[in-house]
């Protein structure tokens, strides 16, 4: 059984790739842009450094598309998916705009999902650093809201349609365990919209407010203590030298 599994799998796979060019974009109308659905999982707040502005957020970019040049009958060769590579398929290049650095991708070789009638499904894990601006006027008791944008740097939206997904739950998650010692996640929100390239030609752009809640309680005691230290001090300096 695991050998005829292995040779229809063999086989599909030199069916679909035999000719197959990665770098187009997979759609049967040229005249149509291909629909990209993109939501994030936030797993985990990994650096925010306030003396530069800047944030490392661990999360889950998930991205679905379907290629109009991948798809078979899984009746006739008993297989409903393909796990395929990313250098083995097209992919969209979407980007964060707002970036500080490079992105921190860790993934096993594969990673794309790819369904009989031609869907993907890319999870792209990964530590994104972008920028945030901090706003101090509240400090210790502030809140904040840092943005990543994301986007098409090649396409504009005459070829990609990039949107959320329709399930709020898969457009945004916050995974149950996320903790922070400093940070508490308030909310997400995202918002649609479009960008003007050099050339003038619109791009669609999806933007993730995030929204996070200083925890206060180092400060108060730190605070506390401070206060307590200074008027045991001042009442001491009231009393007299000799009263032991």
């Amino acid at each position: 059984t695991n050998n005829c599994y292995a040779n229809q799998e063999k086989v599909l796979r030199q069916h679909l790739f035999q000719n197959y060019s990665k770098d187009m974009i997979p759609v049967a109308n040229s005249n149509q842009p291909l629909n990209i659905e993109t939501g994030i999982a936030i797993q985990n707040l990994e650096e925010f450094n306030q003396k530069v502005e800047t944030i490392k957020l661990n999360i889950w970019w998930r991205m679905n598309w379907n290629d109009a040049n991948l798809h078979w009958n899984s009746s006739q060769y008993g297989l409903g998916f393909l796990s395929v590579d990313s250098d083995q398929v097209w992919i969209p290049d979407l980007e964060l705009f707002n970036a500080a650095s490079l992105p921190e991708i860790y993934t096993l070789k594969g990673g794309i999902m790819l369904y009989s009638d031609g869907s993907l499904m890319w999870s792209r894990p990964g530590i994104f650093k972008f920028s945030c601006s901090l706003q101090l006027k509240q400090f210790p008791y502030d809140s904040q809201e840092c943005t990543m944008t994301f986007g098409s740097w090649i396409y504009d939206n005459q070829k990609i349609h990039i949107q959320p997904y329709a399930d709020s739950a898969k457009a945004i998650d916050i995974l149950d365990e996320f903790s922070h010692s400093e940070w508490d996640v308030e909310g997400v929100k995202l918002s649609t919209g479009t960008i003007t390239d050099d050339n003038g030609n619109l791009k669609d752009t999806i933007t993730y407010t995030i929204s996070l809640k200083r925890y206060s309680h180092y400060y108060n005691l730190s605070m506390g203590m401070t206060i307590t230290l200074v008027f045991v001090s001042f009442i001491i300096m009231l009393v007299a030298p000799d009263n032991l």
